[in-house]
């Protein structure tokens, strides 16, 4: 069985209750995260909550395993196909701001028939989440 692995973190130039009030509000993210195209929740994100998050059309659903306020959070997914994931979100108090590091875990059908294609296609996803999180997060420096 092949199991692809990502990782990537950001430093965040704002508050952790900014950035934390962005990653748990889940209905949210297509207003600010360029390829999340629809988020269905089942209420606030919450231990046993679950969620369907459409990605370009690819859609996952996840189930809250963990949450730990300003911490951390874990997530478990599948599509449709049976491709099943488990994705954590660690949030680092910095002197001046926070650390956002993202770890996610596949393996299944889609991993087994394209294991390169979808490294690439995971990576770029993910990224871009982040890096629309910090964007989004970050006060902004027009005018000044």
């Amino acid at each position: 069985m092949n199991i692809e692995t990502w990782w990537d973190d950001a430093e965040i130039a704002a508050p952790i209750d900014t950035v934390w009030a962005l990653a748990v509000d889940v209905i949210a993210w297509p207003s600010w995260h360029e390829y999340t195209t629809n988020v269905s929740a089942d209420g606030p994100m919450g231990q046993g909550k679950t969620f369907v998050w459409a990605i370009e059309g690819l859609e996952m659903t996840m189930t809250v395993a963990e949450v730990w306020e300003h911490n951390r959070i874990v997530c478990g997914s599948i599509d449709h196909e049976g491709t099943t994931g488990i994705h954590e979100w660690t949030f680092q108090p910095l002197p001046l701001g926070v650390r956002v590091e993202r770890r996610a875990y596949f393996w299944g059908p889609a991993i087994e028939r394209d294991p390169e294609g979808m490294a690439c296609l995971i990576a770029f996803f993910k990224d871009r989440w982040l890096d629309d999180l910090q964007v989004q997060a970050e006060p902004t420096t027009a005018g000044q």
